[in-house]
């Protein structure tokens, strides 16, 4: 059978009409199977607890399962990858954080995504608040002791991180500019097995934002809280501020991205769960005990956030092969 021009037009049209309303009905009824929820960190750490209690939260809200998956290495980068490479229906989303989606691709000169271009921000959930803790043996009590004992033994003192461009790598970075100091770099997966490196006394030191129980547990020693002023989560924490290295601070944040081109209806619908989420004081205090504080809002405040610091990183000067 032959077709006309005009009869090719209108079954071209007819099947962009049908491929739009499915388009359309499947966003309606999204979710309708199991989203992967991709964790690019080791599991135990701070971005693996937060996506483990917020992805049950948001299951229980959505009325699907969300599996997370831990794909950690590169920063961060290996699990980001993954997720900018999936398809944008809602079914692949990411955990971000700060490390991975901003310092990273802000310091590396060939970084391996845009935290801009290539995903669709969806929600910041929390503010990381970073604590600097040392290992118990190490005969320092504060900052002012540690920035002494760092200058009395030059390239000695080694700091742990959840990789090169990480946040805690940063933080430390900008403590060695600010006290003229140098110390030794030492990488692992993720947050949970620098900290036990810390503990077991391999490491001297590590920024983290999963100091409280082992503080508390005297597992490793305080050494101040990367903040301006004390705060709720952290009350009777000294900060480094006001105990030698004045104007420090180093705040992070997590929330959930998903792969550019996400649509909008699905974006509100994870934000909108999300936010409810967050205002469980049950969630609220599992937040806290892991020493984050509730953020929410807009995507569209997400993604503002992201691009300033972004900019803010990158005016600091400081980069990596």
């Amino acid at each position: 059978m032959r077709l006309s021009g005009s009869n090719l037009f209108s079954m071209l049209a007819l099947a962009m009409f049908f491929g739009i309303t499915c388009s359309a009905q499947a966003q309606d009824k999204y979710p309708s199977r199991p989203i992967h929820l991709i964790v690019p960190f080791a599991a135990g750490g701070a971005a693996d607890l937060v996506a483990r209690l917020i992805g049950q939260s948001v299951s229980e809200r959505l009325g699907q399962p969300v599996v997370v998956e831990n794909k950690p290495g590169a920063t961060g980068a290996i699990g980001g990858l993954m997720v900018a490479r999936a398809q944008p229906d809602g079914y692949t989303l990411l955990t971000a954080v700060i490390s991975s989606n901003a310092v990273l691709p802000a310091m590396k000169k060939n970084p391996p995504f845009d935290p801009v271009k290539d995903f669709t921000p969806i929600v910041r959930i929390a503010n990381s608040i970073h604590a600097l803790v040392a290992r118990n043996s190490l005969p320092v009590s504060d900052v002012k002791e540690l920035i002494a004992y760092a200058k009395a033994h030059p390239v000695k003192v080694t700091y742990g991180s959840s990789g090169i461009a990480s946040f805690p790598y940063l933080g430390a970075k900008l403590m060695e500019r600010e006290a003229g100091i140098e110390m030794v770099h030492v990488p692992y997966p993720g947050d949970a097995p620098a900290m036990m490196s810390v503990a077991s006394g391999n490491v001297d030191i590590l920024f983290t934002p999963s100091a409280r129980t082992y503080v508390e547990s005297k597992t490793v020693k305080l050494i101040g809280v990367a903040t301006l002023q004390r705060t709720p989560t952290y009350p009777n924490w000294p900060t480094l501020n006001e105990t030698g290295l004045r104007g420090f601070a180093l705040v992070g944040w997590v929330g959930f991205m998903g792969p550019k081109g996400m649509p909008q209806t699905i974006v509100e619908k994870i934000n909108a769960a999300v936010n409810d989420s967050l205002k469980t004081p049950a969630v609220q205090q599992k937040l806290d005990q892991i020493g984050y504080a509730v953020a929410g809002g807009s995507a569209a405040e997400y993604a503002k956030d992201i691009r300033d610091e972004v900019e803010r990183i990158r005016s600091l000067n400081i980069s990596i092969e």
